[in-house]
């Protein structure tokens, strides 16, 4: 049965899809004698390793609302769901390179939102976790199929810059926040009572003046 590594050779964004998205290059080596790969079935599970990495104490206020004040960190640091993804990869000799695309969100009801969001320079701790079924020809050129093995996955450092660079392309300058109906009702009422067209201003005739500093390098 063929083995096969995976290994990680980019990741940026996708300039032109439907919803904003990551592209991860991948390369897909046979190990061992190689075979002739008809096709691969392949799911990629994504996780956030919070743990592979040091956080400012700045960020570590910023990501409150996902692990808590930071001398709970020691307990709540954990790692955690990002997506989970299919890719096909088309027949191969030896070596292949395939690109996975990845939806992102950037509804900060979402846990990996708030984490991105909370970071504000540095790297993406992500574990890549594969699964899925490889296809390929036997010793007498039947068609045979095999389960990729449990252990393959990818343990990733992407540059933070990646996802800066996809919110900034397909929502330059915005930000996507959840409310509940009655709460969206309520302000839309505020917002014709002032007799403004915007939300933005609406909110922040809402704001205390004496509102904290913020940065916008997040």
């Amino acid at each position: 049965m063929p083995e096969l590594r995976f290994t990680l050779l980019n990741v940026g964004p996708a300039k032109y899809a439907a919803v904003p998205t990551l592209l991860f290059r991948l390369g897909v080596q046979q190990l061992g004698e190689p075979v002739a790969i008809r096709s691969v079935s392949l799911q990629c599970q994504l996780r956030i390793d919070a743990r592979k990495r040091r956080y400012s104490s700045n960020e570590q206020q910023r990501l409150t609302d996902l692990f808590g004040t930071p001398e709970r960190w020691s307990h709540t640091l954990s790692s955690f769901l990002w997506t989970q993804v299919q890719l096909l990869v088309p027949a191969f000799h030896g070596a292949t390179e395939a690109e996975l695309t990845v939806p992102v969100s950037f509804d900060f009801a979402l846990a990996a939102t708030k984490y991105f969001y909370g970071l504000q320079q540095g790297e993406l701790p992500l574990l890549l976790l594969f699964s899925g079924n490889v296809f390929y020809a036997d010793a007498d050129g039947a068609l045979a199929m095999d389960a990729i093995a449990w252990d393959r996955e990818i343990q990733a450092h992407i540059p933070l810059t990646a996802w800066h660079a996809l919110r900034d392309l397909y929502y330059p300058n915005l930000a996507w926040l959840s409310l509940k109906r009655e709460t969206f009702e309520a302000l839309d009422a505020y917002k014709r009572s002032l007799g403004v067209t915007g939300y933005d201003e609406a909110l922040t005739r809402l704001l205390p003046e004496e509102a904290p500093a913020v940065t916008l390098d997040g």
